[in-house]
């Protein structure tokens, strides 16, 4: 378990750097994290648990995603693809197996506020104008992975 733990800390790394540095991620690592999520969180809950709250996630996160698309098509008239990112939306799919759903949608709205923070912050040094979602929210999981895995998390905290 110490190994897929390791893995899943440098893959989330992995894509935090790749969208900083490039605004591009090699799709691979999504599932390759979702399969790594959904692993340790299969063996830190019950069946029936671990079954409800992926669910539960990804139905959040499919809601979000409609939202957002029939807002960029009805509001904003623009095209999907210059709006948000295919790797945007592969990576939150991806976070859906991290962890249970009240924790994932708290993590998630932090992650979301603080993305929108280090944008603001660093984007007249950025010679980017989009923010990348996917590499922030990668960062965030992964700190949050790793506070859990070093006992750093209060009870209530469930992966």
């Amino acid at each position: 378990m110490l190994f897929i733990k390791a893995l899943i800390l440098i893959a989330l790394f992995a894509i935090f750097l790749q969208d900083i540095r490039d605004r591009e991620v090699y799709w691979i690592l999504f599932p390759f994290v979702a399969l790594l999520a959904g692993t340790i969180f299969f063996y830190n809950t019950t069946f029936d648990h671990f079954l409800i709250s992926i669910t539960l996630n990804l139905l959040l996160i499919t809601s979000i995603l409609c939202v957002i698309f029939l807002y960029i098509k009805l509001k904003m008239r623009t095209s999907i693809d210059q709006s948000l990112g295919l790797g945007d939306v592969l990576s939150l799919y991806a976070l859906c197996f991290t962890f249970s759903t009240v924790s994932f949608i708290i993590i998630f709205v932090i992650g979301l506020f603080l993305s929108l923070l280090m944008h603001l912050i660093l984007q007249k040094s950025s010679k980017y104008e989009t923010v990348p979602l996917a590499g922030n929210l990668s960062l965030i999981f992964g700190l949050s992975y790793l506070a859990y895995f070093a006992n750093l998390t209060p009870y209530n905290f469930s992966i």
